[in-house]
């Protein structure tokens, strides 16, 4: 029979057993690969979600990655992206900041 894999924000640290194989399977912060069960999200071990759902694992791998990197390089990109007042000039150069505008 077939599972249904989900990629969830975890918003909470906890531990969990793993749905599948009953191991541990601790939750951070960030995406997260779940089983779907009856609309019910269930935790997944790393060793699991590599077996049963290997592409959805990889995109959850992906997203961790990407939120670290962003975490370890949060300065340089505020000095990329400088925070602007509100009386600036907007016609004195381009002011682009993405998601913003």
């Amino acid at each position: 029979m077939p599972r249904d894999f989900i990629i969830r924000i975890n918003r909470n640290e906890h531990e969990a057993a793993c749905s599948i194989c009953g191991q541990p399977a601790s939750r951070f912060v960030g995406p997260e690969l779940f089983l779907l069960e009856k609309g019910d999200a269930q935790a997944v071990c790393d060793e699991c979600g590599q077996e049963h759902a290997p592409t959805l694992y990889s995109l959850v791998i992906l997203g961790k990655e990407a939120l670290t990197y962003g975490a370890d390089h949060y300065e340089q990109l505020e000095s990329f992206y400088p925070p602007q007042d509100d009386d600036d000039d907007e016609s004195s150069g381009l002011h682009y900041r993405p998601g913003l505008n």
